[in-house]
Protein backbone atom coordinates (compact mmCIF):
# COMPACT_ATOMS: atom_id res chain seq x y z
CA UNK A 1 0.00 0.00 0.00
CA UNK A 2 1.11 3.60 -0.55
CA UNK A 3 0.02 7.15 0.85
CA UNK A 4 -2.60 8.77 -1.73
CA UNK A 5 -2.28 12.28 -2.37
CA UNK A 6 -5.15 14.82 -2.16
CA UNK A 7 -5.26 15.14 -5.86
CA UNK A 8 -6.32 11.32 -5.61
CA UNK A 9 -8.64 11.99 -2.71
CA UNK A 10 -10.32 14.82 -4.28
CA UNK A 11 -10.43 13.10 -7.80
CA UNK A 12 -12.40 10.02 -5.83
CA UNK A 13 -15.07 12.46 -4.19
CA UNK A 14 -15.86 13.96 -7.36
CA UNK A 15 -16.46 10.40 -8.73
CA UNK A 16 -18.43 9.31 -6.19
CA UNK A 17 -20.92 13.00 -5.99
CA UNK A 18 -21.13 12.59 -9.59
CA UNK A 19 -22.86 9.25 -9.12
CA UNK A 20 -25.77 10.88 -7.27
CA UNK A 21 -25.94 13.71 -9.27
CA UNK A 22 -26.31 11.54 -13.04
CA UNK A 23 -29.00 9.24 -11.35
CA UNK A 24 -30.95 11.99 -10.24
CA UNK A 25 -30.86 13.16 -13.84
CA UNK A 26 -31.66 9.84 -15.31
CA UNK A 27 -28.58 10.26 -17.26
CA UNK A 28 -28.09 5.79 -17.71
CA UNK A 29 -25.59 6.87 -20.62
CA UNK A 30 -23.70 8.90 -18.62
CA UNK A 31 -23.07 6.25 -16.00
CA UNK A 32 -20.26 4.69 -18.25
CA UNK A 33 -18.40 7.52 -16.74
CA UNK A 34 -18.80 6.22 -13.04
CA UNK A 35 -18.44 2.62 -13.31
CA UNK A 36 -15.70 0.31 -15.31
CA UNK A 37 -16.85 -1.88 -17.88
CA UNK A 38 -16.68 -4.90 -15.43
CA UNK A 39 -17.90 -3.32 -12.34
CA UNK A 40 -20.09 -5.46 -9.94
CA UNK A 41 -23.06 -3.23 -8.06
CA UNK A 42 -24.36 -5.66 -4.95
CA UNK A 43 -27.70 -4.20 -4.28
CA UNK A 44 -29.15 -6.37 -2.05
CA UNK A 45 -30.44 -4.45 0.65
CA UNK A 46 -32.33 -2.73 -2.09
CA UNK A 47 -34.73 -5.69 -2.78
CA UNK A 48 -33.39 -6.59 -6.20
CA UNK A 49 -31.95 -9.56 -7.70
CA UNK A 50 -28.86 -8.63 -5.68
CA UNK A 51 -25.15 -8.47 -7.95
CA UNK A 52 -25.45 -6.56 -10.96
CA UNK A 53 -22.84 -7.94 -13.45
CA UNK A 54 -21.09 -5.56 -15.57
CA UNK A 55 -22.30 -1.85 -17.13
CA UNK A 56 -24.95 -2.89 -19.07
CA UNK A 57 -26.80 -4.81 -16.22
CA UNK A 58 -26.18 -2.07 -14.07
CA UNK A 59 -27.33 0.80 -16.40
CA UNK A 60 -30.83 -1.64 -17.33
CA UNK A 61 -31.65 -1.92 -13.66
CA UNK A 62 -31.47 2.02 -13.20
CA UNK A 63 -33.53 2.67 -16.23
CA UNK A 64 -35.83 0.07 -15.94
CA UNK A 65 -36.30 -1.35 -12.19
CA UNK A 66 -34.67 0.72 -10.03
CA UNK A 67 -37.11 2.78 -7.92
CA UNK A 68 -35.43 5.85 -6.45
CA UNK A 69 -35.31 8.18 -4.17
CA UNK A 70 -36.53 12.49 -5.57
CA UNK A 71 -32.78 12.93 -4.29
CA UNK A 72 -29.54 10.91 -3.46
CA UNK A 73 -27.40 13.48 -1.64
CA UNK A 74 -23.32 11.20 -1.39
CA UNK A 75 -21.35 12.63 1.91
CA UNK A 76 -19.27 11.58 4.59
CA UNK A 77 -16.33 10.39 1.70
CA UNK A 78 -13.95 8.57 2.79
CA UNK A 79 -10.67 7.31 0.95
CA UNK A 80 -9.43 4.49 3.09
CA UNK A 81 -6.43 2.89 1.38
CA UNK A 82 -4.61 1.96 -2.14
CA UNK A 83 -4.05 -1.51 -2.26
CA UNK A 84 -2.81 -3.14 -5.86
CA UNK A 85 -4.70 -1.30 -8.74
CA UNK A 86 -7.49 0.10 -6.65
CA UNK A 87 -8.45 2.66 -4.00
CA UNK A 88 -11.14 1.83 -1.44
CA UNK A 89 -13.46 4.17 -0.81
CA UNK A 90 -16.57 4.84 0.66
CA UNK A 91 -19.23 7.39 0.82
CA UNK A 92 -23.08 7.72 3.05
CA UNK A 93 -26.42 7.99 1.15
CA UNK A 94 -28.92 10.71 2.11
CA UNK A 95 -31.66 9.42 0.14
CA UNK A 96 -34.39 12.07 0.12
CA UNK A 97 -37.81 10.56 -0.49
CA UNK A 98 -41.00 11.79 -2.62
CA UNK A 99 -42.34 12.94 0.52
CA UNK A 100 -40.42 14.51 1.68
CA UNK A 101 -38.78 11.75 4.16
CA UNK A 102 -35.20 10.72 3.90
CA UNK A 103 -33.37 7.35 4.70
CA UNK A 104 -29.30 6.58 4.59
CA UNK A 105 -26.94 4.42 3.42
CA UNK A 106 -23.57 3.49 2.79
CA UNK A 107 -21.17 2.68 -0.02
CA UNK A 108 -18.52 0.58 0.18
CA UNK A 109 -16.18 0.93 -3.39
CA UNK A 110 -12.97 -0.13 -5.02
CA UNK A 111 -11.96 2.19 -7.24
CA UNK A 112 -9.59 1.73 -10.35
CA UNK A 113 -7.92 3.99 -12.50
CA UNK A 114 -9.10 3.16 -16.60
CA UNK A 115 -7.43 4.86 -19.32
CA UNK A 116 -10.72 6.61 -19.25
CA UNK A 117 -10.12 7.57 -15.83
CA UNK A 118 -11.13 6.73 -12.84
CA UNK A 119 -14.32 4.18 -12.19
CA UNK A 120 -16.11 2.17 -9.87
CA UNK A 121 -14.95 -1.72 -9.94
CA UNK A 122 -16.85 -2.98 -7.35
CA UNK A 123 -19.96 -1.35 -5.13
CA UNK A 124 -21.67 -3.08 -2.32
CA UNK A 125 -24.37 -0.78 -0.82
CA UNK A 126 -26.23 -1.03 2.80
CA UNK A 127 -28.70 0.64 4.23
CA UNK A 128 -28.38 2.63 7.53
CA UNK A 129 -31.59 4.01 8.23
CA UNK A 130 -33.92 2.40 5.72
CA UNK A 131 -36.65 4.26 4.15
CA UNK A 132 -40.16 4.58 5.69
Amino acid sequence: MRDITVAERLEIAELLGRYGRLIDARDWDALGTIFAADARFDIAPLGARGVLEGLPAIQHHMAHAARHPAAHHITNVHVEALRDDCALASSMLIAVQHDGSAASGLYEDEVVRTAAGLRIRRRRFSWVLPPG
